[in-house]
């Protein structure tokens, strides 16, 4: 499995705000985000926060560590990262025709909600990208560049 690049996250974000303005302007309005949603994305965003802390904490030998939780927390990582992208594109798209199309103002309460649901969507991003690299194994020393092997 490959690392999650960063340009593929980042794509996916425009072209999701693309889409999410495209489809509020085609409608004439905004689709807000649900205080609930904003508030699971925030708390998956804390959660792989710790998970990744307590990972990397366990793959410097503190703690015995099973191969497959690990590889369990980098496919849910790829996930998270993936959708965290796609929610930011998305509030951000919604943000953006709340304030050129509506005209409302940066305080109203549409405007808010979708700002937080982009940075909501950041932060499962952000959270994910670090727990999947948390998750990468070291190689041995006989493995490595330079290392200790015999040869």
């Amino acid at each position: 499995m490959r690392p999650t690049r960063i340009g593929s996250l980042v794509a996916y974000a425009i072209l999701a705000g693309a889409l999410g303005f495209v489809v509020d302007v085609s409608s004439g309005s905004s689709v807000v985000p649900s205080t609930y949603a904003v508030a699971c994305f925030a708390l998956l965003a804390l959660a792989e926060g710790y998970l990744t802390g307590s990972t990397r904490a366990r793959l410097r030998g503190r703690a015995p560590v099973q191969p497959l939780v690990i590889a369990r927390l980098v496919v849910l990582a790829k996930a998270s990262a993936v959708l965290g992208a796609l929610t930011t594109g998305w509030y951000a798209g919604d943000t953006a025709f709340l304030l050129a199309r509506l005209g409302a103002p940066l305080g109203s309460p549409a405007v808010r909600d979708a700002a937080l649901g982009m940075a909501a969507g950041l932060a499962l991003t952000v959270g994910a990208v670090l727990l999947e690299r948390a998750g990468r194994v070291p190689r041995p020393p006989e493995e490595r560049p330079g290392g200790g092997g015999s040869g």
